[in-house]
Formats: structure tokens, sequence, C-alpha cells
């Protein structure tokens, strides 16, 4: 076999035109009609298949062979160096637009698996193992920038808020040992000059009712059910959970390399995650679930929990609702009222 191409010495920059001879016996370089090498291909380092960018055929101490005759030197490494041929598979491969294709489909599904279900789980890890005083310092932020941008002092009278936070206090005291320190607020809430019937709770356990929300319910019982829904939310950490997982890059790389830098993101996304009340139906459902259970253990019909979500979901009848209203991300109002009403006949069996 003969295979053309070009020669450089060692220590010499000139090219010559060259003609690499394999046989059975091993290969040499002519130039001019004079071997200038030779040798066994075994012994020499020859450069892989990318594509059909030049081969070079380097020999110990004499020079190298450049060649763009691909396909003849794989044939030649198949014939004298079987070892050899996985990199000839690896070019076919590589030539192949049907593997190519393949390849991108395979590429593409393993980023949409990882963005479906490897961020979500990653995030809910770092979500469920970050320290109380990274919670306080997230909520203390998200607190302090909800109040400069959004709420206002409440105009809920002393004496119903103290009596609203005595009955919060007897809600919490089954989860004393749950390390999280529940603390109620109440803040006048206006959108667009509109007031806002709201609750929502901080990752920490800080929990804020909006005066529109108070005014709403007509028996106190209606807010012990909405709280035992946002105290759901803080058990499962669903609020933090859901923020992490927007910011899953900075933060997951933080928690990775201990730079915590990335807590700024969550302190930032907190705020605008509560307005925006942006909920997974699973996180609603699975805060529905705590409230219920808890409500008829504390003696509480859950008939309650249907009939406020029932007036919050009954807001805006003749209007479009607005993306800040409470039930706005709180899918489905109709199937969780029935869902409460459905508890109310197990409680009251």
């Amino acid at each position: 076999m003969e295979i053309h191409g070009h020669w450089f010495a060692t220590g010499s920059a000139a090219r010559y035109d060259a003609v690499l001879a394999v046989d059975a016996d091993g290969c040499s370089i002519h130039v001019d009609g004079t071997v200038v090498a030779s040798g066994s291909l075994s012994d020499l380092r020859i450069s892989d298949r990318v594509g059909n960018i030049p081969r070079h055929l380097y020999w110990p101490d004499a020079g190298k062979f450049e060649t763009l005759h691909n396909d003849a030197i794989d044939q030649a490494l198949r014939s004298n160096k079987p070892t050899r041929s996985f990199n000839a598979v690896l070019w076919r491969l590589e030539s192949s637009w049907g593997v190519a294709v393949a390849s991108l489909l395979l590429v593409a599904a393993a980023l949409f698996a990882g963005y479906k279900w490897g961020i979500p789980a990653a995030a809910d890890r770092v979500a469920m193992s970050l320290p109380a005083p990274v919670t306080e310092t997230i909520s203390d932020g998200a607190l302090a920038t909800l109040d400069q941008w959004i709420f206002e002092e409440s105009e809920i009278s002393k004496q119903q808020q103290s009596s609203i936070r005595d009955r919060f206090t007897e809600l919490t005291r089954p989860f004393s040992d749950s390390g999280v320190n529940y603390r109620l607020h109440f803040r006048r809430m206006n959108i667009n000059g509109e007031p806002v019937p709201n609750a929502m709770a901080l990752p920490n356990g800080e929990i804020i009712v909006t005066d529109a929300f108070v005014e709403l319910a007509d028996d106190p019982l209606e807010i012990s059910a909405v709280l035992l829904h946002e105290m759901g939310h803080v058990e499962e950490r669903h609020g933090l959970r859901q923020v992490v997982r927007a910011s899953a890059v900075s933060v997951i790389a933080g928690m990775t390399l201990g730079n915590m830098s990335g807590i700024s993101d969550l302190v930032s996304g907190v705020p605008v995650f509560l307005v925006q009340s942006s909920y997974s139906r699973e996180h609603e459902t699975s805060a529905d679930s705590f409230a219920f259970s808890h409500m008829m253990k504390a003696g509480i019909d859950p008939i309650h929990f249907a009939n406020i979500i029932s007036k919050l979901g009954g807001l805006g009848e003749d209007a479009e609702p607005t993306r800040e209203s409470y039930l706005s991300s709180h899918p489905s109002t109709a199937n969780r009222a029935r869902k409460a009403a459905e508890m109310s006949r197990e409680f009251n069996r």
C-alpha cells in the first residue's frame, strides 16, 4: 500500500513530497525514491482521526509524515495494528448524520430531564437543608422589602389583632418542638388603589394577613383555617423550595462551593414569589391536607376552610381576577372547597 503525503524531518521546517509504503514487514517513508525512515506501525505515534483533517505519523527521532488520505491510514491500521480500529469506529460515528441527530435528541432529552426533575430535586434538598439563621436572614430581608414597597400599617384594631393572635398562639402550640418560631403580622395591602385580601407565610414562620382578609372573614375560625394552611407551607418549606428552584443555579452552586452569596437571590426572590403567590398545585394540596388534619385535631370544622376560600374565590366575579388576589395562584378553588366539605362531613360523623 502506498499513501501519498508530506515528510517533515526533525529539526527542519522543510516539507517534502513523500510516499508512505506499508507492507506486511512494516512501513517506510520514501522521498524522491530514497528511504528516509522505516519501522513498524506499532512503534509510531499516530494522531487520531478527527473529521477529515490531516493525520500525522511520528517517527521517533526522525520526523513526521502528514497525509489527507485518512481512509488509507485506517485501512493500514486495521491490517497492521488492530488496536487502532477503535479510532476508525469513532470517526464513522462522528461522520454519521443519523448518529449526530440521535446524539442531539439524547442531549435535549437529558437537558429536559435535568430541568424537569433534576433541578427541582436538587433545589428541594438545598431548601430543606438551609439552617435556621439563613431562613431568618431571607425572611427578615423579604419582610423589610414588602414593608417598603407593598405593605402599609394595619388599621385593624389592637383588640382584634390581640384576639386573633391569641387563637394563633393556640394553633401553633402543638408545633413548639418543630424549631419554627411562628409570629403573626397584620398589614394593609392595596393594589391599584384596591384593598387586597391576602395571607402569606415567610420561610421562618412569620405569617402576614392583610386587613381586607380579616374583614372578609365572617367567623374567626375561617381565619384560623387559612393560618393553618399557611403553616403547612412553612412546615413543608414550600415557599423556600419554590424560590430556590427559581434561583437554583446560583444557590446550588453556592451551597456546593461554600459561597453563600447566592442567598441574596433568595432575599430578593421571596417578596416577588409571595406577591405573585406561585405555589405549585402539589404544594397547595399538601398545605390543604395539613390544614384539614390539624383543624380536626383542634376541633375545628373544615367547613370553615371551604367557606373562606369560597368567599375569596368569589371575588371579582364581574371582572377578571387580579394576579394579586389571594386565590390567583391557589388553583381549583371549587375543588378545594369541595374537599373541605368532604372533610367536614367526616369531622361531623
